[in-house]
């Protein structure tokens, strides 16, 4: 059997992503002073205090949204404990999150059945379109998007992490029918326990990954079943799966008493003012509603396109 080897396509999708990295990289490691903002150094400032107190939580940090459980602060704290050095560490652990992602997404394309060189341009997509010119931050001429994800501290990272883990494990259980394999099953128990340690952190986890991956898995049920006309125990399965790592998520906030701070959720009245001005009123702006600078916004437009996405997405669903 001759080794596979590597298409003219596939060498020049993996020279393009080594160089985008690389570029990121750069700025992680030589740029990290001139362009931080005061939310990333905070996450630095974490990892300092983690160091000191040798506590994963020090009391005396106030948690703002959520608590750095699978965070780059954490991994930051060790490389600051070997290297003295708070910049580097945070560079550092920027750069180890960014690969884990990037292979994460690649775990994911394959187990959609993408080619390799589909997984790779997937990637290379991931860090070359996080472009938004409304959130440039400050005057570092980043995209705020890319903070998220690559550069100073990840935030997110983490999150899209467990998500393309979680969707690439759905899928491989997917394909393995009814008996599934050994394998799959082990890590998707690894990820009902990563779920209950990010529902320890905050509700973000909940929010960004879980409750999405049950709405998904809800709409598998009601189409593999036909609306409850036949069974399908894949779709039941993969149901069971969503639901376990909800429940995980959920567990893992009430034993810990995660904040619930900028969660929305803690006010009813506050949620659908939230949603009608965000999502409803904002987009009908654009049809010839109110016309404010805030209404007509490129914001307004994207989350007029979302809805369009979201709709046409549940009604091919359904179709195909």
């Amino acid at each position: 059997m001759k080794d596979k080897k590597l298409t003219i396509q596939e060498v020049v999708t993996l020279c393009a992503v080594i160089v985008f990295f690389g570029v990121l990289t750069y700025i992680n490691f030589c740029c990290y002073r001139r362009y931080v903002d005061s939310d990333s150094a905070a996450e630095a400032l974490l990892a300092m205090r983690i160091r000191g107190t040798h506590h994963l939580f020090p009391e005396t940090w106030y948690i703002s949204t959520d608590r750095r459980t699978i965070a780059t602060a954490v991994p930051a704290a060790v490389f600051y404990f070997i290297t003295g050095n708070a910049a580097f560490s945070m560079a550092l652990s920027c750069t180890l999150f960014s690969i884990v992602m990037g292979l994460s997404l690649i775990y994911m394309m394959r187990g959609a059945g993408a080619s390799m060189n589909a997984s790779l341009t997937a990637l290379l997509l991931l860090m070359a379109l996080p472009v938004n010119p409304g959130h440039i931050m400050f005057e570092s001429g980043f995209p705020y998007f890319m903070t998220l994800l690559f550069l100073f501290a990840s935030h997110y990272s983490g999150y899209f992490t467990f998500f393309f883990l979680t969707v690439g494990t759905a899928l491989r259980l997917r394909h393995d029918g009814e008996r599934a394999e050994r394998k799959h099953i082990v890590f998707a128990a690894v990820l009902c326990l990563v779920a209950f340690i990010y529902g320890g952190a905050g509700m973000r986890g909940l929010q960004l990954v879980t409750l999405p991956f049950l709405c998904f898995a809800v709409l598998c049920f009601l189409k593999g079943t036909d609306l409850f006309r036949r069974k399908d125990r894949v779709s039941a399965r993969e149901l069971g799966l969503s639901f376990i790592m909800v429940l995980c998520s959920l567990g893992g906030g009430v034993i810990s008493g995660a904040p619930a701070v900028h969660t929305g959720m803690a006010d009813p009245q506050s949620v659908f003012s939230n949603f009608t001005t965000a999502t409803i009123t904002n987009p009908l702006a654009l049809l010839g509603g109110e016309k404010t600078d805030s209404l007509s916004s490129p914001e307004s437009f994207l989350q007029l396109l979302m809805w369009g996405a979201v709709i046409l997405s549940v009604y091919a669903f359904f179709r195909l």
